[in-house]
């Protein structure tokens, strides 16, 4: 990738005001220069930064970018020529703005900030991070490399060899695993109600079949019920109608009913009876009359003892026949109440048998109602159909098992997916390929850095093993890693730029990126001495030979006028009447 800036503008931004200043970016060395606070780092690195990232260079808030007088209408765009294509990326604040143009077509831009961000990078093929290592370089605002810790050194060297691409992979994956996670967790679910589903479906079925099965014996196990207790009520009409014929016949027996005759005879010889008790009642009247009196009561005449007792004789002769005739006639009446006893009991029994036979016959009636009834319930049985339709239960068992089929393969292939996630993750760990590939390019990193301090004219060999620990050798001494703070300020400086120009020569030669750009920002006001300058600048103009239509700019507000010669432009910021920043032009 050929990544070519070719100019921008920007006002509003720190120092500067609302009158847009232009710059471009010439070949070969260039100075920056001003005096502190004029605007020199801002007129190229915070333009840059926020331009292309959306961040501030320095360490503060990204609104206190914009001018303090002014407030409002930041504004920062940049031309880059990316192999054959240009782009235009505009950006500001207070309002805000992104615009980004691919000759000269708007991008349409993702829906959130992040986003629109990672496409940037991805255009660019460097992120913020890596921009401060290989682009823009500030002693001010970058941290000496040597100076880090151990986990930012690793994060810096796997940016500049890229292989934080495989972060960037595993990140992916593990985005993807965090998606693929809640998926299969209901994909288990679906299955699991969906095999108790078919569980209960199909022992469903087998009771249906079940049932299907027994229907026809129950059926005729209930008609042979059914039959048995028609045959038991037809047994019973056997019974009741073999009762009824004997009653019948006994209720048309022939009786001779007299009693009224009887009785008619039975007041008669009560009457009889009574005349002759009156006349035993009259006799003995007489007899005590005449056994009581000696005179005649009608003649007064004395009546004598013969006559007595043949009174007496005559009349108890009367008395007995009038007994006699009583005794005979009390015996009539027995007979005759005998006889209508008789003839009451012959009734009698005739009446109960007739009563017999009407409750036989009503009790024939009901049990010939309940044959009808049990006739109805047989005939019921017999057309009684099973008329649940199995078959549809099988159809719709038999789709669920296949949706559980299907859904099978899916979970399987949902599971699959994660395994083979979890192993490219595992691979993309700082122990995996990652790990592998970061030895591999250690030796480069110490061989290109090495190449640099001989440049540097530094007796001094620096290398870094795989866990990013540094060991620092001073040629022709014993001394075993010699700490990084035990080097003069110009030699630590020297020692600095010699890791700093490795990073961009590596990032260039591996990963095919090359960039027109190098801002190297206040190096040449620190502690550098006359030598390392000199080395300096000598290794920046091989550089420009080396690459084709690099354009470095150092800024320095301490460079002597001396060296004014070997930069190819001089721009000086300065600050005007108004507090402004403006940019002049010493040297085209």
């Amino acid at each position: 990738m050929n990544l070519n800036f070719e100019g921008g503008e920007f006002r509003n931004i720190l120092s500067f005001g609302n009158k847009k200043v232009k710059i471009s970016f010439n070949e070969g060395l260039n100075l920056i220069t001003g005096n502190n606070g004029a605007g020199k780092s801002s007129a190229l690195l915070d333009t840059l930064s926020f331009c292309l990232f959306g961040q501030p260079y320095r360490k503060i808030k990204i609104d206190d970018l914009i001018n303090r007088r002014n407030k409002k209408n930041l504004e920062v765009t940049f031309i880059i020529t990316i192999n054959e294509n240009t782009y235009s990326i505009t950006r500001g604040l207070k309002p805000k703005l992104l615009e980004i143009k691919k000759n000269g077509i708007a991008i349409k831009l993702l829906s959130t900030k992040g986003l629109v961000q990672d496409e940037i990078d991805k255009i660019l093929g460097i992120n913020y991070k890596t921009f401060k290592q290989i682009i823009s370089l500030s002693i001010n605002h970058n941290e000496p490399f040597l100076k880090l810790g151990t986990p930012k050194k690793r994060e810096i060297i796997e940016q500049i060899f890229s292989i934080d691409i495989f972060s960037g992979m595993s990140k992916i994956v593990k985005d993807e695993i965090k998606e693929l996670k809640p998926k299969i967790e209901i994909s288990d679910k679906s299955l699991l109600m969906l095999k108790q589903s078919i569980d209960l479906d199909g022992a469903r079925i087998k009771q249906l079949e079940h049932t299907e099965n027994r229907f026809e014996y129950d059926k005729r196990i209930e008609i042979a019920d059914v039959d048995n207790q028609i045959n038991v009520i037809k047994n019973k009409l056997v019974d009741i109608k073999e009762n009824g014929q004997i009653l019948s016949k006994q209720t048309e027996i022939q009786i001779e009913d007299n009693r009224n005759e009887l009785h008619k005879k039975l007041d008669e010889t009560n009457a009889e009876i009574a005349e002759h008790k009156v006349g035993v009642r009259n006799t003995n009247d007489t007899i005590e009359f005449i056994s009581s009196h000696d005179t005649c009561p009608t003649c007064n005449h004395k009546i004598s003892d013969d006559y007595k007792n043949s009174q007496i004789h005559s009349l108890t002769s009367v008395k007995m026949n009038h007994d006699v005739v009583v005794v005979v006639l009390d015996e009539k009446v027995k007979r005759i109440h005998e006889d209508i006893e008789e003839i009451e009991k012959t009734v009698h029994k005739i009446l109960i048998k007739k009563n017999q036979l009407s409750s036989l016959r009503s009790k024939a009636v009901d049990l010939q109602d309940m044959i009808c009834e049990f006739e109805h319930r047989k005939e019921l049985i017999q057309n009684r159909q099973f008329d649940f339709d199995i078959s549809h239960e099988k159809d719709e068992l038999e789709k669920k098992v296949n949706t559980h089929s299907c859904e099978v393969q899916e979970n399987n292939q949902l599971k699959d997916d994660m395994r083979y996630r979890k192993l490219v993750v595992s691979a993309l760990s700082d122990t995996g390929i990652k790990s592998f590939v970061f030895e591999e390019m250690i030796p480069i990193l110490n061989y290109n850095i090495n190449e640099h301090l001989k440049l540097f004219e530094l007796s001094v060999t620096i290398s870094f093993d795989k866990f990013m620990n540094e060991n620092i050798k001073v040629l022709g001494s014993t001394t075993e890693n010699v700490s990084y703070y035990c080097f003069s300020e110009g030699e630590k400086k020297r020692i600095d730029m010699s890791i700093l120009l490795s990073f961009i020569a590596i990032r260039k030669s591996l990963a095919n990126w090359n960039c027109n750009l190098l801002a190297i920002d206040e190096l040449l006001d620190s502690s550098i001495d006359e030598i390392g300058l000199a080395k300096l600048i000598e290794s920046m103009k091989k550089m420009i030979t080396d690459t084709n239509h690099l354009a470095i700019y150092i800024i320095s507000h301490r460079l002597k006028k001396e060296y004014f010669s070997q930069f190819e432009t001089l721009l000086e910021v300065s600050k005007n009447g108004n507090g402004f920043s403006t940019i002049n032009h010493l040297k085209e």
